[in-house]
């Protein structure tokens, strides 16, 4: 079966959901690592209103979505 990827939006929302996370505790978690990135640019990216966010956010988000 071809699947086309999960979009990032989902895919945050997924996994913020999975760990318990809200957005303000993702942005919390995010700012542990360097550039902190706010609950509202979680929501926006969750809610597909941003469509290419740029490296150093998407490093932010991974960072803060950690595996437990």
């Amino acid at each position: 079966a071809n699947r086309s990827p999960e979009p990032l939006g989902d895919f945050v929302r997924r996994i913020r959901n999975e760990k318990g996370l809200s957005c303000t505790g993702v942005s919390k978690e995010s700012a542990r690592f360097g550039k902190r990135i706010s609950a509202s640019y979680v929501n926006r990216i969750e809610n597909k209103r941003i469509k290419n966010p740029s490296t150093g956010r998407l490093k932010a988000l991974a960072v803060s979505l950690p595996e437990r």
